[in-house]
C-alpha cells in the first residue's frame, strides 16, 4: 500500500490546481483485536498497519488536500467466507454478531463511496469500522 500511495502523491505533484482527493484502504474490524494472529499473522499485521498508514499519511498530506482513510470490514457477505472457510461455523460467527446478520457488499460499497466524495472533505486519517456491533 505505501508504494501505491506514494506513487500516487508522486503523481499529484505536477497537477497545478491540485483539487482535493481521497484514498480508502480496505482493512479489517478484527485487527483492532489481533485478527487471526495465530493462523495468518502476515494478513493480520498487514491489515492493523493499514489502519497506521492512514493516520500517518492524512497528517502529512492534509495540506494537500488528500483525504486518506480506513474502513474496518467486519463479516461482510461477500461469499469469501464460504469459499475459503474451514475452521468455524458460518452460522454461529452471523449469530455473534450483535446486529444478528452480516453485512451486505452494499452496506460495504456505500461506506467506501462516502470516504470518496466531497460529503466526507472533513474525515481525515480514520478508520471506519463496517461490522455491525461486533467488535465494540
Amino acid at each position: 500500500s505505501n508504494v501505491i500511495i506514494r506513487a500516487f502523491l508522486d503523481s499529484r505533484e505536477d497537477i497545478n490546481d491540485k483539487p482535493s482527493c481521497s484514498v480508502v484502504l480496505a482493512g479489517t474490524a478484527s485487527a483492532d483485536r489481533g485478527g487471526q494472529i495465530n493462523q495468518n499473522p502476515g494478513y493480520a499485521l498487514a491489515k492493523y498497519a493499514l489502519q497506521n498508514i492512514v493516520k500517518a499519511y492524512g497528517k502529512c498530506y492534509a495540506q494537500t488536500l488528500c483525504r486518506f482513510n480506513c474502513v474496518a470490514f467486519g463479516f461482510i457477505d461477500s461469499g469469501i467466507h464460504q469459499k475459503r472457510n474451514t475452521s468455524f461455523s458460518i452460522s454461529d460467527r452471523i449469530a455473534s454478531i450483535p446486529m444478528g446478520r452480516a453485512g451486505s457488499v452494499e452496506e460495504a460499497s456505500t461506506v467506501i463511496q462516502f470516504l470518496l466524495s466531497d460529503e466526507s472533505q472533513f474525515i481525515n486519517g480514520q478508520t471506519l469500522s463496517v461490522d455491525g456491533g461486533d467488535f465494540i
